[in-house]
């Protein structure tokens, strides 16, 4: 019964003094490597632009497999990936880009329940 009351205790205090520090110090953030990461900064029209763009790549009628959903795919793509280089993203492009494509591939896929 005593361990539990000390145990209590200290518990109580730990919470307090954590609770009691600024959320900066709580949870600091470490890189994994020294170098800054720079994050850019998108405008509302700019995000607009890219939402709009990945609702079009992944709508279905791009899994169509005729030439015109197929250039059409083939233009989305690479207006979304002129626009990660615009931003500084190019290196996260190819895995965006096929990403879409599973994604899409698994909303157009006609599941059957067993």
């Amino acid at each position: 019964m005593f361990r539990l009351i000390i145990f209590s205790i200290v518990m109580s205090l730990i919470f307090i003094s954590v609770m009691s520090l600024p959320s900066y110090q709580v949870h600091p953030i470490e890189l994994i490597n020294d170098e800054p990461e720079e994050i850019s900064i998108v405008n509302l029209e700019d995000g607009d632009y890219v939402v709009k763009l990945i609702t079009q790549l992944t709508d279905c009628n791009l899994e169509n497999k005729t030439h015109d959903s197929e250039e059409l795919r083939t233009e989305l793509e690479s207006l979304y990936k002129e626009t990660l280089v615009a931003h500084g993203l190019s290196n996260l492009a190819p895995d965006h880009l096929e990403a879409l494509r599973v994604h899409r591939k698994e909303k157009c896929t006609l599941k059957v329940w067993k």
